[in-house]
Order: C-alpha cells, then structure tokens, then sequence
C-alpha cells in the first residue's frame, strides 16, 4: 500500500527521520560542472563573470539536490520513504543491509519497491510488507544507518503487537 507520505508523517512525531543528502565526494563531484562553466565564462568575459557564473550555478545547483533528497522517516503512523508511505499495519520483518546484500536482495526480489540512492548511502534496508493486496512484497530503501531504521521499525512493530 503505497501513498504521498506527507499527510500522515506531518501529524505523527517520528521516532526516526533521515535525510539522504549526497555524501562529500558526490558533493564534491557536483561542483565540477559550475567550476567547468565559470572557467569557461571567465576565460570568454573575464573573471568576474566567471565567479559570478560559478557563484550562481553553485547555488542552483545546492538548491536542487536539497530540493529533490528524499527522507525516510519512521513514525507512529508508518514507514515513509521518499513520497512513498507504509501503513505501521502493514510492516513486517525488517532487516539492514550491506551493499552487497543490497544487491542480492534486489536481483531476488523482482517486484520490490525501491528507494535507492547508492550516491547517498551504500546500505539498505529490507522491509517485508504484510499487506497481500499490496504489489510489492518487500521494499529495500536506502539508508546510512541500517541499525537504526530496523531498531525504529522493530519498536513501532512491536507497539502493534498485542501482548
């Protein structure tokens, strides 16, 4: 079962969130095309409309990897991953994986639902859903801290659970 996230994260207190912003080469690797491009303007017009360009391009392009970095977020209400959002019923077992681990799962599981950003975090989580009208039997999502995120859905699916 999967729908926009927001609404249900917004009003539940989340008792794991995570942003999957770039790591520091990737970051890194991200400035080379307004580097490129301010050499470029500032061996053609000078060198202040090189910084500027390069300045500006900057700037543009930090605000569009802010603007499109997913988060996962565990609350009381679900699991939210990205604009995907898990109903806290439907959330199974939970286990982290490696990078290769994550690759296995991926070629073992044709219709999981995913939300990889390897550039961000080479680990994963494997969530197996409990819904059966639901098409994706297991979700792998990214995450820096697998520990975490499982320790999160394992305390939100034991809260579930009668005694």
């Amino acid at each position: 079962m999967r729908m926009s996230g927001d609404a249900a994260m917004t009003t539940a207190e989340p008792i794991y969130r995570e942003r999957l912003l770039p790591r520091l080469r990737t970051a890194l690797l991200l400035l080379c095309g307004p580097a490129v491009l301010g050499i470029a303007y500032g061996a053609a017009v000078g060198a202040l409309a090189g910084w500027l360009v390069f300045a500006a391009s900057s700037l543009a392009a930090g605000v569009i990897v802010l603007v499109t970095t997913p988060s996962v977020a565990v609350s009381h209400a679900g699991l939210s991953a990205g604009r995907a959002f898990l109903p806290s019923a439907a959330i199974g077992a939970a286990v982290p994986l490696d990078s290769d681990a994550r690759r296995h799962a991926l070629a073992t599981h044709a219709t999981a639902f995913t939300m990889l950003r390897t550039w961000a975090a080479p680990t994963a989580v494997l969530v197996h859903v409990e819904d059966p009208q639901d098409p994706h039997p297991v979700w792998v999502i990214s995450t820096r801290y697998p520990d975490r995120l499982v320790t999160a859905l394992r305390t939100l699916t034991a809260r579930e659970d009668p005694p």
